[in-house]
C-alpha cells in the first residue's frame, strides 16, 4: 500500500528546510488550484544533518532562508530517517514504505527497482502535474517514477547527467565539474572553481522556475528539486566558503 509514516517526516523536513529563496518567491505567486489540491513543492538537500541550521542553535552556521521557512511552517524536531543512507532513504521518501519492504538497506544505486506505487504517480493521476529536478539516485536510470518530465543528475560526474549536458566545458565535462581535486565522499573543503551560475545547485533552481514558468496552469503540480549539496564534495562558492574557514563547526 502506498503510505507515509511518521519517521518519513524527517526527509520532508529536511527537504523543506534546504530551500532556495528564488523559488520560494516563485511558488507563492502561484495560486493554488483549490484547498483539496494544493501545489506541492518538495525540496531535498543530502546529507544534512537535522540541527545543521541556524534555528536549531548552531553556534556557527548561518542559514536565515531555511530559517524563515522552519518559522513559516510545521517543523517536525522528533522525526527520524528510517535509513541513514541514501538510496534507501530516498525509496522510502518516495513511497512511505520502510527499508525491509521496499528492499534496500544499503547504498547499492545500480539495482533496478520497480515499486507499485509512488508519491509522484499517485498525485500523477490525481490530476498533478509531476517534475523532477536534480538528484534521483534510483535505478534503472531514466525511469520517471511517475515524474512527466525530469532534469536528472545524480552527481557531478558520470553517466545520464543533465547537468553535465548543460555545463558544456571545453575539456570532458565529467572531469571539469570535479576539477576542484575535492572527492565525492571525502573530507576535503575549498572554494568550488565554477562561477556560482554553473553550480548543481544553480542549476536545479533555474530548471525548478523554468518549470514553475512553463507548466499547465489549469492543474496542480508536484514539483521536487533535489540538491547534491551538502553532500561532498564541500566545494561551495568562495563568498559561502571563505565564512568558515577554519571555524570549529561544531563544539559539542
Amino acid at each position: 500500500d502506498f503510505f507515509f509514516n511518521q519517521k518519513t517526516a524527517y526527509d520532508l523536513r529536511l527537504g523543506l528546510v534546504g530551500s532556495e529563496m528564488c523559488i520560494r518567491d516563485r511558488i507563492w505567486g502561484v495560486a493554488a488550484m483549490s484547498q483539496t489540491q494544493p501545489h506541492v513543492l518538495l525540496l531535498v538537500t543530502d546529507q544534512q544533518r537535522g540541527d545543521c541550521v541556524g534555528i536549531e542553535g548552531h553556534p556557527v552556521l548561518q542559514t536565515p532562508t531555511m530559517d524563515y521557512l522552519a518559522t513559516s511552517g510545521t517543523r517536525f524536531r522528533r522525526a527520524y530517517a528510517e535509513c541513514p543512507q541514501c538510496v534507501p532513504a530516498r525509496r522510502t521518501l518516495m513511497t512511505g514504505q520502510d527499508p525491509a519492504t521496499h528492499g534496500m538497506l544499503q547504498n547499492d544505486p545500480g539495482q533496478h527497482w520497480m515499486p507499485p506505487a509512488t508519491i509522484a504517480d499517485q498525485l500523477n493521476a490525481a490530476g498533478y502535474e509531476t517534475h523532477l529536478s536534480g538528484k534521483l539516485h534510483l535505478s534503472p536510470k531514466r525511469k520517471r517514477y511517475g515524474f512527466d518530465g525530469m532534469e536528472l543528475a545524480d552527481s557531478t560526474r558520470g553517466d545520464h547527467n543533465d547537468y553535465l549536458d548543460w555545463l558544456h566545458g571545453e575539456a570532458p565535462s565529467n572531469r571539469w565539474a570535479m576539477a576542484h581535486g575535492a572527492t565525492p565522499n571525502g573530507w576535503i573543503g575549498r572554494p568550488s572553481h565554477l562561477p556560482e551560475d554553473k553550480t548543481h545547485a544553480f542549476w536545479c533552481v533555474s530548471n525548478a522556475i523554468t518549470f514553475l514558468e512553463k507548466r499547465d496552469p489549469t492543474s496542480p503540480f508536484f514539483l521536487k528539486v533535489s540538491f547534491i549539496d551538502p553532500h561532498p564534495p564541500f566545494t561551495p562558492p568562495a563568498f559561502y566558503f571563505d565564512p568558515y574557514d577554519r571555524c570549529l563547526l561544531y563544539t559539542s
